[in-house]
């Protein structure tokens, strides 16, 4: 059997957008005997590059460089900040750093506005550990905003639903939807709060980078990268870059969040277009993704894992491992299977330097692309605030939790109150479940505080609070003068 492992791949791009694969078997120093391969567009509809860090980013930075010149429009969710260096040979390239010039807010939906929900509902639960009644209830509140017309709903739209939909709920179900309540405030902490506080719409040119480092928790990059794999079916790149594929589509404990990731993925491929799948080591990749790969490059220096399986799946005899084992580094392993054994592959050596963020903001302002980033509300509007807009009735109702937080309100006092403002308040804290009635031992019917009514308690001492600090600065600053 021919022997094929000294083949060098020499790669360029025709002009119809294959790639043409260029090989000798004499010489790899001289290309003076040179046969044709052409690898296909379809060899390269779903590939996986694997590697070191700065490997396997090279190898994907000129493999975008190739099907750049072949007239392919590129699309990269970079989620490491890794690939700004190609603006350097790519002058019309958008580089979209997600927090800092771009707002991609993940409940902005696609087409289908309810399958939107529920995706967006199963990201929520895989990435925040709900329960599965949690998710149901984001899903609603999402969809509730929907159809209202919020078009463009925010992390403060979707509280204010949860809390109608609190209180038509039974009192068992207010600690489900308090942990919702809780999840997007985790959410709207740090640059997310700024992306979740955007009602514009996103709409991106290409050839782009979606650059989603500058959000600096993990679940809020993956959370981004979940969304921009859901909307780019819409926006039809042609080859699409997903750089920490494992981040995003590694094994996940929930089914749905794998499910609908694999039709997404898959309503891509029958667009179309190609996909790419940057990963430390293809282990860590789902078996439903890796098995249909119909590429895949390792690039040097090979991990004990990768080399294991090229071996296991060429059956590769001992002289060959051992020549796999000391390929010189800056160079890759293509394995297609219609291959007998993996192609050396050798690209065109580009340098990469590193792009200062200053340099980026300044071509995105040329491209006429950079946008200031929405900030979240420095004050939110509290609970009690919310429900009652007078003045009058937010006084009786905070005097009122008071109370009822010492346990001094009986429920017929409350109820047959001469002042209708009085009981128009205990109705209302009654219907947002922030109150509910019990009955004590010798059968009298009291008032006590739920979870919420805690909750709404407590922002009104914070916020009391904050006003005694501002009020001592003042008198201090007053002293002083």
């Amino acid at each position: 059997m021919r022997d094929v492992l000294l083949d060098t791949i020499f790669s360029v791009f025709d002009g119809n957008g294959r790639l043409d694969l260029i090989t000798t078997e004499s010489n790899p120093e001289r290309f003076d005997t040179q046969s044709s391969l052409v690898l296909e567009k379809k060899d390269l509809m779903r590939s996986c590059i694997t590697g070191s860090d700065s490997s396997r980013t090279v190898t994907a930075m000129e493999l975008i460089l190739r099907a750049n010149e072949a007239g392919e429009t590129c699309a990269v969710i970079d989620l490491r900040g890794s690939f700004a260096p190609l603006i350097d040979y790519i002058p019309s390239l958008r580089i979209y750093r997600v927090g800092k010039h771009a707002a991609v807010n993940p409940l902005l939906p696609t087409e289908v506005k309810e399958e939107f929900a529920k995706a967006i509902a199963a990201a929520i639960r895989e990435l925040y550990e709900l329960s599965r009644d949690e998710m149901v209830y984001f899903e609603k509140a999402l969809i509730a905003a929907y159809s209202m017309g919020i078009e463009q709903p925010t992390a403060e739209d979707l509280r204010d639903r949860l809390l109608e939909i609190e209180s038509n709920s039974q009192p068992k179900e207010s600690f489900k939807i308090e942990s919702l309540r809780n999840v997007l405030w985790e959410m709207s902490t740090g640059p997310m709060g700024g992306i979740l506080a955007c009602r514009k719409k996103f709409q991106p040119k290409f050839p782009a980078i979606f650059d989603i480092s500058p959000i600096g928790s993990a679940k809020g990059r993956i959370l981004i990268a979940y969304y921009l794999i859901l909307k780019l079916a819409e926006w039809e790149p042609t080859t699409v870059v997903i750089d920490q594929a494992d981040w995003v589509l590694g094994n996940r404990k929930q089914y749905e969040y794998a499910a609908i990731m694999e039709e997404s993925l898959g309503r891509l491929t029958e667009k179309g277009t190609c996909l790419q799948f940057i990963s430390s080591n293809q282990c860590s990749l789902p078996i439903w993704l890796s098995n249909r790969f119909t590429s895949r490059i390792f690039c040097n220096p090979l991990g004990e894992k990768e080399l294991a399986l090229i071996e296991k799946t060429y059956l590769l005899e001992y002289e060959q491992k051992k020549r796999i084992r000391h390929l010189r580094n800056g160079s890759a392993l293509l394995c297609i299977p219609e291959y007998d054994a993996p192609r050396l592959l050798c690209l065109r050596h580009s340098v990469f330097r590193k792009v200062p963020d200053v340099e980026i903001s300044e071509h995105m302002a040329v491209q006429g692309e950079l946008e200031e980033m929405p900030k979240a509300e420095s004050r939110n509007a509290t609970l009690l605030e919310k429900i009652f807009t007078d003045r009058g009735s937010m006084v009786y109702a905070i005097e009122l939790l008071k109370l009822v937080n010492g346990g001094r309100v009986p429920v017929d006092a409350a109820t047959k109150h001469k002042d209708k403002v009085v009981r128009r308040v205990v109705k209302n804290l009654k219907r947002y479940f922030l109150i509910v009635e019990y009955t004590d031992n010798g059968g009298s019917c009291w008032y006590r505080l739920t979870k919420a009514g805690e909750r709404a308690l407590a922002e009104i001492d914070f916020e009391n609070d904050d006003d005694d600090d501002d009020d001592d600065t003042i008198e201090k600053k007053e002293e002083t003068s």
